[in-house]
């Protein structure tokens, strides 16, 4: 890539983005339909939370201590964590499969093809669409608050290695033990409605907080520690257990990747378009000022389409519950009229 004069290099970060985005999938499918989902995918999940300020510390650390500059120092940092990552995928061969008590939980998972994609988007369409639009500003404001974080901090006036890992740390930690708990409720459709809530109540917190600092009631640290926990606790769940739920509610025979999939890529093109937007904005819009206006309008908007969804998911199961019903009672009127008749013809 260093060879490579600009903006041609920038292909380089196109082929880097294909590794990292098969990472999750191919991670989570050895997770999802058990009962002990939402604690493995909330630990994976909130790794997001708690690496984001780690990683930079690490590679602040690296250039500090050794003649190291910026364009080696991705790869240095992740050279460090290469051996881990080998024991990490080890581990996760030794997984055992789904016992059928996990299948009866939440659902039996199984590959897709073209025609189970089809009919799984056609089933959920409004409810996927509003779940892509919410994931996709959630995905813009992760990405711009994870990148530009030391531009932000040092719009607060507050600096130090340290200070990353500590607040993103602290908050990965309450996100964990909230996800956590979820185990605790068995029932899918009270689940999946729970973790609604905690997607509303993530952006109300980042909102209200933003809203709070802007007129100076609280400092710049405890903002940069609200936000981020409003934003992870709306953000992580389409991560670690948002899919998992509702495949378990609705009962189909499907896997995550593919809608996650879905929703990581057009997420990810909308954060390359505002990331775009704001380079050709003034100078004078630093990333802190035009991170706190995507604050309000993430809020705002996703709070409502969160709202939505709740709604809509909801009415869905009651129409499929009412569809289920009625196949039920046509299927025993016709055995009962099979029943009968063949009394008839023995007689």
């Amino acid at each position: 890539m260093l060879g490579f004069p600009r903006p041609y290099n920038v292909a380089f970060l196109l082929l880097n983005g294909f590794p990292l985005g098969m990472v999750w999938g191919l991670v989570f499918s050895y997770l999802e339909g058990r009962k002990y989902t939402e604690i493995m995918g909330a630990v994976m999940a909130v790794s997001l939370i708690f690496a984001s300020g780690l990683i930079k510390t690490v590679g602040r650390w690296l250039m500090h201590t050794f003649p190291i500059n910026e364009y080696w120092m991705p790869f240095c940092t992740g050279f460090l964590f290469l051996l881990p990552f080998i024991a990490c995928v080890w581990l996760l061969e030794q997984a055992p499969h789904p016992t059928e008590q996990d299948k009866a939980l939440r659902t039996e998972r199984v590959a897709m093809d073209k025609t189970s994609r089809k009919e799984f988007f056609k089933m959920f369409k409004p409810g996927i669409i509003l779940t892509v639009v919410i994931y996709t500003m959630l995905t813009i404001i992760r990405d711009v608050r994870d990148n530009f974080e030391i531009e932000i901090w040092e719009m607060l006036h507050l600096k130090g290695n340290g200070v990353f890992a500590k607040v993103d740390g602290m908050i990965a930690l309450i996100v964990l033990i909230l996800i956590a708990l979820l185990i605790l409720v068995k029932d899918n459709l009270k689940a999946f409605k729970l973790i609604h809530m905690l997607i509303i109540s993530g952006f109300f917190i980042a909102g209200v907080s933003t809203y709070l600092f802007s007129i100076q009631m609280i400092s710049g640290l405890s903002w940069m520690l609200m936000v981020g926990l409003g934003l992870y606790l709306a953000y992580i769940p389409y991560n670690a257990i948002f899919f998992e739920r509702m495949i378990a509610t609705y009962k189909m025979k499907s896997n995550i990747g593919f809608v996650m999939y879905l929703a990581d890529a057009i997420g990810y093109l909308g954060s390359f378009f505002v990331l775009l937007n704001k380079e050709l904005l003034p100078n004078s819009v630093t990333w802190g000022s035009y991170f706190i206006q995507l604050v309000f309008f993430t809020s705002i908007i996703g709070g409502g389409l969160s709202l939505l969804s709740l709604y809509y998911f909801v009415r869905k199961k009651d129409a499929v519950d009412k569809k289920e019903a009625v196949d039920k009672m046509e299927q025993e009127t016709v055995k009962s009229w099979c029943v009968k008749n063949s009394d008839v013809q023995i007689s």
